[in-house]
């Protein structure tokens, strides 16, 4: 069902953000493709152009989220079932019912894949002032948040430990905006702490 030799190779090889990406992806099948899959069950040869639109919108949407992340049964079905909703017919139940599964089992072999450990927690957070070479660290990292450029994990944990304890709360938000991906929140954030150490040296 999960492709994981294919789907590191979607991206070249980083297996971090492989990992990343496939615990969002099974955060939007509970939070978001299962009601997908009650709206299919739900639809009828007579119900409306909209509600057509709407479930084949969404399981457009899976397919193309499965296709990239290499969950190669869940695209193949979800291939199917868009064709159908494409041409405003209902999905026959045993289809349904193999998306259904399929829905499941990645979910499995998601967790199956995913480390067994918590997400990692900056800790013994340092105290006292930004030094001229941290905050150049910090300008470069802002040009390639701008970029949307990927940063790994390992990274922000090093950066975040050289960090005073009173940057420690805005940091922590920032890698919250880089786990959603949204590198304008993070952006904003990094602003936050590069204004305020520069306000105190021009002081």
């Amino acid at each position: 069902m999960l492709n994981t030799e294919a789907g590191l190779t979607y991206l070249a090889g980083n297996k971090v953000l492989y990992q990343k990406l496939l615990k969002r992806f099974s955060e939007q099948i509970q939070n978001e493709y299962f009601e997908t899959l009650e709206l299919l069950k739900q639809l009828s040869s007579n119900a409306s152009n909209q509600k057509f639109t709407a479930a084949q919108r969404d399981v457009h949407t899976l397919k193309g989220v499965a296709g990239n992340l290499a969950a190669e049964g869940l695209f193949e079905l979800s291939k199917q079932i868009d064709l159908n909703l494409k041409q405003n017919q209902v999905p026959n139940a045993d289809l349904i019912k193999q998306f259904e599964q399929a829905l499941d089992q990645t979910r499995t072999e998601i967790a199956a894949y995913l480390p067994n450990q918590p997400e990692p927690i900056i800790t013994d957070a340092a105290s006292g002032e930004l030094d001229s070479s941290m905050l150049e660290k910090l300008s470069q990292l802002k040009q390639r948040l701008l970029a949307s450029e990927y940063i790994e994990d390992e990274e922000l944990n090093r950066l975040g430990q050289s960090l005073p304890s009173h940057f420690q709360s805005t940091w922590q938000q920032l890698v919250s905006a880089l786990d959603e991906f949204d590198f304008a929140q993070a952006v904003e954030k990094l602003s936050q702490i590069i204004d305020n150490e520069i306000g105190r040296l021009c002081v």
